[in-house]
C-alpha cells in the first residue's frame, strides 16, 4: 500500500509530464530502471508492514510479560507475607511462654502497617 505523496519515482515523474511526454521520458528513463524502482517501493512497503507486525508482536509480548511479573511479584509477596506471619506466631508464642509480649522483643510489631 502507498503513502500519500510517495511511491515509485516514475508515478511522481508521470504526473507531471503532459500526456504526450509519457512515452518519450520513460523510453529515456528506461523501462529496467522504472520496474526496479518499483521492485524496491514493493520490498521496502513489505519491510514497513513487517517492522509494523513486528512492533506489535514485541508490545504485546511486552504487555504479557508485565502482567506475569505482576503476577508473580503478588504471589511471591502473599507467600512471603504468609511466611513472616507464621514467624510472628511462633515468636509470639515463645515470647508468651517467656512471661513477654512479642512487642517486647521485636518493637517494630507495634507498627500497625507491619502487623497486616
Amino acid at each position: 500500500e502507498e503513502i500519500e505523496g510517495e511511491g515509485p519515482l516514475w508515478n511522481s515523474i508521470k504526473r507531471q509530464l503532459y500526456r504526450p511526454e509519457v512515452t518519450h521520458v520513460k523510453r529515456l528513463v528506461g523501462e529496467s530502471l522504472i520496474s526496479k524502482n518499483r521492485s524496491m517501493w514493493e520490498e521496502l512497503n513489505a519491510l514497513r508492514q513487517i517492522m509494523t507486525d513486528f512492533e506489535q508482536q514485541n508490545d504485546e509480548r511486552s504487555e504479557r510479560m508485565r502482567k506475569q511479573m505482576l503476577f508473580c511479584g503478588s504471589q511471591h509477596r502473599d507467600l512471603l507475607r504468609r511466611q513472616a506471619a507464621i514467624l510472628a506466631e511462633d515468636i509470639r508464642t515463645q515470647a508468651e511462654a517467656c512471661g513477654h509480649v512479642l512487642e517486647d522483643l521485636l518493637p517494630e510489631c507495634r507498627d500497625a502497617g507491619l502487623r497486616e
